[in-house]
């Protein structure tokens, strides 16, 4: 999960002319059904910002950070628009006020978004926003959030291309990861093997740095200390938020437990 700062970013004017057209016009609808036929008919709205989002992030998806493997974008309601749906399968009226909100919208692939569809769990005992005069802030969502940099920090990786919860002693926050690991399906056979692959060129390439290191403690050598930067160069790269996976390698440099390998890296991280 990558994090998207959505702080003092905004849509294209004339978009955002157009949803709020479009919200004023939904707010003065009473009748459910009716709100739901004017929010469908009215789809492209939030279809016409995805070119937006992609370059929000590096036109990787929000959820799963990919470029390829999860590419038939969809421009996820973080809040289903028409009804939400528990783990238990219970049903309740969707945030149907936020239909035209892009700070709801959330870039994702099909492989995450489908299984997601209308899965919103709160934490237990938790209220649930029900109508615009309620305040959404006040909810504890049991998904992480891309849009919030505490939540993304809450997923971690192994070795074997596999997304797990990076705080396992903490109940609440573990539930939120496994929850969402689940809803969005993030251990998806595709993505856990293109993970894998990348932990695997990254790991390669840290071995590398680490034996070239040691033979420069035994003696001198000025093609050697090149390899080492060009490598190093290389990790840095695939740290970069514009690539797939950054997370992912990020974490493989982390699991060194090497500090001036971590300072090297990620510490240069764009």
């Amino acid at each position: 999960m990558i994090f998207i700062d959505l702080a003092g970013k905004h849509p294209p004017k004339e978009w955002l002319d157009r949803a709020e057209a479009a919200s004023v016009e939904l707010m003065a609808i009473d009748d459910p059904e009716e709100r739901k036929k004017f929010i469908e008919a009215h789809a492209q709205i939030w279809r016409d910002l995805a070119e937006w989002l992609k370059e929000m992030s590096h036109r990787k998806c929000w959820y799963s950070e990919a470029k390829e493997t999860f590419s038939y974008w969809h421009v996820d309601h973080f809040r289903p628009k028409n009804k939400v749906k528990d783990l238990n399968g219970n049903e309740a009226q969707g945030y149907w006020w936020l239909a035209f909100d892009w700070y709801n919208y959330r870039l994702a692939g099909s492989a995450g978004n489908v299984p997601k569809s209308t899965y919103f769990p709160l934490r237990a005992g938790c209220h649930r926003a029900s109508s615009p005069a309620d305040d959404v802030a006040d909810e504890e969502p049991c998904l992480l959030d891309p849009a919030r940099l505490s939540d993304t920090a809450l997923l971690s990786f192994d070795d074997e291309g596999k997304i797990c919860p990076a705080d396992p002693d903490g109940p609440w926050n573990k539930e939120r990861a496994e929850t969402t690991i689940k809803v969005l399906n993030l251990n998806y056979g595709d993505l856990v093997s293109a993970r894998k692959i990348l932990w695997e060129k990254c790991n390669r390439k840290i071995n590398r740095v680490l034996n070239l290191m040691k033979e420069l403690q035994e003696m001198r050598s000025a093609t050697k200390k090149a390899q080492v930067e060009e490598i190093l160069i290389g990790l840095r790269k695939m740290v970069s938020q514009t690539e797939p996976f950054s997370s992912v390698a990020v974490t493989c440099v982390q699991s060194q437990g090497i500090s001036w390998l971590s300072k090297a890296i990620i510490g240069q991280r764009i």
